[in-house]
């Protein structure tokens, strides 16, 4: 009985570890983190609703919920696209490009936790990527990658930027910037947002216990006296 119970047991851990060793190399691989935000390669999509295409060109904005995804190169041009997408992009929907060092996409109006997107390009290439974000305390912060490879004619490989624990950090994304060089573009993005669940600050609490702490003492005074009232009246 004891050896069956112990291989039972033993099959559950390998399985556990086996499914958390999924999880992990599912998550894609970490290009950068610092317990806030984190930046990394082969994402997993997000389930929320698809960026659509505005349309014409070149494209400078993109309307998303209440806000707007705005798009630039270094030149604060706004990004061309094509019709067909060149051959380069392997990627779904439409390529934004550029022949500039690097593109900025910032956010208007969003509170965006979460942001993927593949990078493309017409020959092999590196390139890094720096996400900028506000803390809970609205200070801005930034976290860069080193250079990494893996662009090419063949390839358009995807990308995503992620507040850690939204609800309770407060951190939001404002920018990322992305920086490869030749003819290349970006595209097909998704993007997650989350409101942000504020926990009262230590001086609120203490307000709110005194307040409480008031409410009790005066409700007991008023007890007290009405006892002494009814054995006033009582004699």
């Amino acid at each position: 009985m004891g050896q069956v119970a112990s291989k039972n047991l033993a099959i559950f851990c390998v399985a556990a570890a086996s499914s958390l060793f999924s999880f992990y190399a599912s998550a894609g691989a970490i290009l950068a983190n610092n317990g806030i935000v984190s930046i990394e390669a082969s994402p997993s999509s997000l389930n929320t609703t698809p960026v659509a295409d505005p349309g014409g060109n070149p494209v400078g904005s993109i309307n998303y919920g209440a806000g707007q995804i705005l798009l630039k190169d270094y030149a604060n041009n706004p990004l061309t696209t094509h019709t067909p997408n060149p051959s380069w992009w392997k990627a779904p929907g439409v390529a934004y490009t550029t022949t500039t060092r690097g593109i900025e996409i910032s956010f208007a109006n969003l509170q965006v936790t979460g942001f993927t997107f593949n990078i493309g390009a017409n020959q092999s290439s590196q390139a890094w990527i720096r996400a900028y974000y506000h803390d809970g305390a609205g200070q801005a912060h930034t976290l860069t990658t080193g250079w990494f490879g893996g662009i090419s004619a063949r390839k358009t490989p995807s990308y995503g930027v992620y507040v850690s624990q939204p609800t309770s950090s407060c951190a939001v994304i404002t920018k990322i910037e992305i920086d490869p060089p030749f003819v290349w573009g970006v595209g097909n993005f998704g993007i997650a947002e989350s409101a942000c669940q504020n926990v009262p600050e230590p001086q609120t609490n203490s307000l709110l216990g005194l307040g409480f702490l008031a409410i009790a003492l005066n409700r007991a005074g008023l007890l007290s006296t009405r006892r002494r009232v009814r054995v006033i009246s009582n004699r």
